[in-house]
């Protein structure tokens, strides 16, 4: 066992998943004990709480149990008086507790938008109450939220997650004013902005979304609660006790990268969002005008005729039939300069699946694979 937060007490909310496998609460409990913290771990359930904190004692670390819903102002404060009582002290509070609903302004029900700001924000800013007190005691505090892309990002081909992306990009403001308030009394507030990891959460989705989302990471592998849970020992340890007011993505690049088309014989794919809903089978397709880089057109020939368009990544969340692509050119530009190709082949297909919020959906993809 490490000891990078040896002597220290930390505070999970949303310790225990909601399903088989290992969430990032989960994950971060672990961690957190392997290297020396006492873990309270904070949860609705009493019985999956528990069986965490046994799965720590048998790994030598040391956990005890606070069952209850900080959602409410007297449960949070009895959170943190908890963790004082039982281990003397309170150094590390990771914010985990989340929860997501599909819509968009149009459609999200009023009774979903409260429910997941108060799960997300709410309970954050109770839990940040009550804890600060206890860490301005002891001269110190490393306050952790974890948040999402779906704050940092649009996230086009889907349902909607208007309250979950409003919640999360919350939660940066949070973090930032909280970073800012308490800098000078030694306490530091940073936020985790977590990629598509495959978490229980997100496991009713199948292997066909699994995919989808592993495929969308420039890194092009899949990240877990592990991932998250490595950044949070960092950012509750004294390695980082210089850094407050830091939004960390941990998301293979997704955030920070963009796709940059190469002709180097790799093959190039983009998803074609339509608006399909509004086609008559055998209708031009048409294509957004959205670029991606600015740096590729695509004209398409769909029943005969004759649509020009830009490439984009998305889906569509109907299953109306799409048009037939006959045939796809690239129109080779940059800016206003040619940008000379190499031979290609172009692709087109018809994917089905489920959105990232579960919803039947379906999208046009061109396949464009280059030649030497």
């Amino acid at each position: 066992m490490a000891d990078r937060l040896k002597g220290k007490v930390a505070v999970v909310t949303g310790a225990a998943p909601r399903g088989e496998g290992v969430g990032n609460g989960m994950a971060t409990a672990i961690l957190f004990a392997r290297e020396g913290a006492k873990v309270v771990l904070v949860n609705r359930s009493a019985e999956r709480a528990e069986k965490l904190a046994r799965q720590i004692k048998d790994e030598g670390g040391e956990a005890a149990v606070f069952a209850a819903d900080v959602a409410k102002p007297e449960a949070a404060e009895a959170m943190a008086d908890f963790a004082v009582k039982q281990y003397g002290r309170l150094d590390i509070l990771h914010n985990n507790v989340g929860i997501g609903a599909p819509g968009t302004p149009e459609t999200v029900t009023l009774a979903d938008w409260h429910k997941v700001i108060e799960a997300n924000l709410t309970t954050t800013m109770l839990c940040t109450k009550y804890c600060l007190p206890k860490m301005k005691e002891g001269g110190s505090g490393s306050i952790i939220m974890v948040s999402s892309i779906a704050g940092a990002l649009g996230l086009m081909g889907s349902a909607g997650a208007v309250a979950y992306s409003t919640a999360k990009a919350g939660l940066h403001g949070f973090t930032m004013s909280v970073a800012a308030d308490y800098a000078t009394q030694n306490i530091r507030a940073n936020c985790i902005v977590v990629g598509s990891v495959h978490t229980p959460m997100v496991a009713h989705m199948g292997t066909e979304a699994r995919e989808r989302r592993r495929n969308m990471v420039p890194m092009k592998t899949e990240g877990t609660a592990w991932d998250i849970a490595h950044g949070a020992v960092y950012l509750a340890s004294d390695e980082a006790r210089w850094v407050t007011g830091l939004m960390l993505p941990i998301d293979g690049g997704l955030v920070a990268l963009r796709q940059w088309p190469r002709a180097d014989g790799d093959g190039i794919r983009f998803m074609l969002f339509q608006a399909v809903r509004r086609l008559r089978p055998g209708a031009p397709v048409p294509f957004p005008d959205q670029a991606l880089n600015n740096d590729l057109t695509l004209r398409s020939h769909a029943k005969g005729r004759v649509s020009k368009g830009r490439a984009v990544k998305g889906c569509c969340d109907t299953l109306r039939p799409l048009p037939i692509l006959r045939d796809v050119r690239l129109l080779p530009t940059l800016r206003t300069r040619p940008m000379p190709l190499p031979p290609y082949e172009v692709i087109p297909s018809v994917l089905r699946g489920k959105s990232a919020l579960g919803t039947d959906c379906q999208a046009l993809s061109v396949d464009i694979r280059f030649g030497t």
